[in-house]
């Protein structure tokens, strides 16, 4: 593609790639986009497009907080030749800073997202479809997030959520290559990705049923067998029960096992779905989300009939929020919901989009189902499929302290949320 120096129209088509190394395309043409700093600046803005990058958080970034006097006016240099680049309407100056001003879609990371978000969609209904759209997404990658300003402190909570929607998408793309009868050819995949995270029990899942539809009935129990020794080693824990279930199922023989005939869609949800291939519980430095029903105890006085559905229901938006970002549903005891996250980032966006899919939701008259949520960061080891840990009740603590609809976020987890786009929190002081 060939390069130009400057942009010849106010507002030429302009496209941002970080799925790689750092890109620009206005009209067209792929754009030299200078030294380190300058695309830097221009990588930070196109990490949140659409919203404000304030100044001070621009300056601090590009100088990894130790900014010379001079670097509010060096930025607005940056800006000043990024415009003459890329067109004078691609980045706004608004109040305290600058925003990228191109459709979201021009990004080759929010394509890619939104890609993948379709591909889960369809992967319970047509798997062929799935499969496709998830490798679409994964084309869009050219090379480690961002390239080399990947390393930049203010760019790595993005990296590191890029690589974990990245593995996601490929695992559902193994799923739905499955559901259509594709083991045989998708298994050296698989074992290599099983080497690569050894821990990774929905790798697992997907290498035992691989195993399993290819006529390999004893690989497949023998890998079950390797993975329950892995996992006791290296954690001191047991499989857990979806693939100790899934294990069973191998042993009986279980018919619904096979891979899907014609569309492609038979089996889906009960043998490559999200839910079934699971996670292994995060372990280290572990972010909780802990959540209850506000007043849930005069709900069931007043709905005693009804309220077993809403409980139902709000613990199934509950999962598919929690289980999308991902993380992985630790207990459910009533109406409170324990979940376990290996970064804050994904658990703050769970927590939104749980709040969103509950306040959508068409409940039955009358009824304001409001939810509470404390997010906490802490040292946690799981054993026995749960955690006893200082941090989870220091959890509850903070789900105790918040109102119904809202999310009360730790200091922990807050400050490594802080640089986050996708996240933006309020301040409410200091609590005992």
């Amino acid at each position: 593609m060939p390069t130009r120096q400057k942009a010849d129209v106010a507002s030429a088509t302009v496209e941002c790639r970080i799925l790689g190394p750092v890109e620009a395309v206005a009209g067209g043409d792929r754009v030299q986009l200078g030294g380190f700093r300058q695309r830097l600046a221009l990588a930070l803005l196109a990490s949140r497009v659409g919203r404000t990058g304030s100044t001070d958080w621009l300056v601090d970034s590009v100088w990894a907080g130790a900014p010379p006097r001079t670097a509010r006016r060096t930025l607005q240099v940056y800006i000043t030749r990024l415009r003459s680049l890329l067109g004078r309407d691609a980045i706004d100056s608004v109040p305290d800073g600058y925003r990228l001003s191109i459709p979201p879609e021009h990004v080759d990371a929010h394509q890619f997202e939104s890609l993948v978000e379709r591909g889960s969609a369809l992967l319970r209904s047509d798997a062929a479809a799935a499969e496709q759209v998830l490798t679409d997404a994964l084309g869009l990658w050219r090379g480690p997030a961002f390239g080399d300003l990947g390393d930049v402190v203010a760019l790595r909570p993005i990296v590191r959520r890029l690589e974990d929607v990245k593995q996601e998408a490929v695992e559902r793309r193994l799923e739905a290559g499955l559901a259509i009868g594709k083991a045989s050819s998708l298994i050296p995949e698989i074992d290599e990705l099983v080497a690569r995270f050894p821990l990774r029990e929905r790798l697992r899942g997907l290498q035992m049923l691989a195993l399993y539809q290819t006529g390999r009935q004893a690989d497949a129990l023998q890998a079950f067998a390797t993975a329950r020794d892995e996992l006791v080693e290296a954690l001191g824990v047991e499989p857990t029960p979806t693939l100790r279930e899934l294990h069973e199922r191998i042993l009986r023989q279980d018919p619904a096992l096979e891979a899907g005939t014609a569309a492609g869609t038979k089996n889906v949800a009960s043998t490559a779905g999200r839910d079934s291939l699971p996670r292994a519980l995060p372990s280290g430095y572990v972010t909780f989300v802990i959540s209850d029903i506000e007043a849930s105890t005069r709900l069931f006085r007043r709905l005693p009939d009804e309220y077993p559905a809403i409980l139902a229901r709000h613990r199934q938006l509950l999962t598919e929020a929690f289980t999308h970002h991902p993380g992985v549903v630790v207990n459910v005891e009533g109406d409170g919901t324990c979940a376990a996250f290996p970064e804050a980032a994904s658990a703050l966006r769970a927590c939104g989009d749980a709040q969103r899919a509950l306040a959508d939701e068409s409940w039955p008259k009358d009824v304001d189902l409001r939810v509470r949520m404390g997010v906490h960061s802490g040292l946690a080891t799981p054993k026995d499929g749960d955690y006893v840990a200082l941090a989870v009740h220091q959890t509850e603590r903070i789900a105790d302290a918040a109102h119904g609809g809202q999310v009360l976020v730790s200091a922990q987890p807050a400050a490594a949320v802080r640089d986050v786009p996708e996240v933006t929190l309020r301040d409410i002081g200091r609590y005992r």
